[in-house]
């Protein structure tokens, strides 16, 4: 297919996406470790009292909280990096070969079941508070999942169903050229 600058510009662009968010992924990491090396260090005078989304930080949970929040963050956006690198990689390759190529249809459905796993990652994430802080209440912190995210994700791989049925085509093109 002949290159574009309209998926040049794309390209590039989710890959300072995905960069971007591989630097904010490594820099919640060294925060956690470094909150882990250093919790003897850290003066609790300063946060109790405080709240966060409504849970009372004590000494016994500020660590808890914190790193539990940063892992959370961390999937959130790993799953949304891994998004722009299937972004990036599809507009590379459709400047050197067919958009319906098998390639592609495997990094549009990795999308799709991506972009699935973040309602799933709000859900999870949610129970978990809950286990650990049984205190909160549905008030405080609402189970906010709406369904247009999971429709996202499977318009996505209802696409990705499309471009498998143009791979089959041209491949059957092919065959007969």
């Amino acid at each position: 297919m002949k290159s574009s600058k309209l998926r040049n510009f794309t390209a590039v662009l989710s890959k300072a996406m995905e960069l971007f968010l591989w630097v904010i992924d490594a820099v919640m990491a060294a925060v956690i470790v470094i909150l882990i090396i250093c919790k003897d260090k850290i003066k609790y005078e300063t946060v109790s009292g405080f709240k966060f989304n409504n849970i009372e930080m004590t000494r016994d949970n500020y660590l808890l909280v914190v790193c539990l929040c940063l892992v959370m963050a961390i999937i959130a956006l790993t799953i949304a990096a891994l998004i722009f690198r299937s972004i990036n990689l599809i507009f590379k390759k459709t400047n050197t070969e067919s958009p319906f190529s098998e390639s592609n249809v495997k990094l549009i459905r990795r999308i799709g079941f991506l972009s699935i796993l973040i309602p799933f990652l709000k859900i999870v994430t949610t129970l978990v508070v809950k286990v650990f802080f049984p205190s909160i209440t549905s008030e405080s912190m609402p189970f906010d999942v709406g369904v247009n995210e999971f429709i996202y994700g499977l318009i996505i791989l209802c696409l990705s169903e499309y471009f498998a049925y143009g791979a089959s085509l041209e491949k059957d093109v092919n065959g007969l050229v």
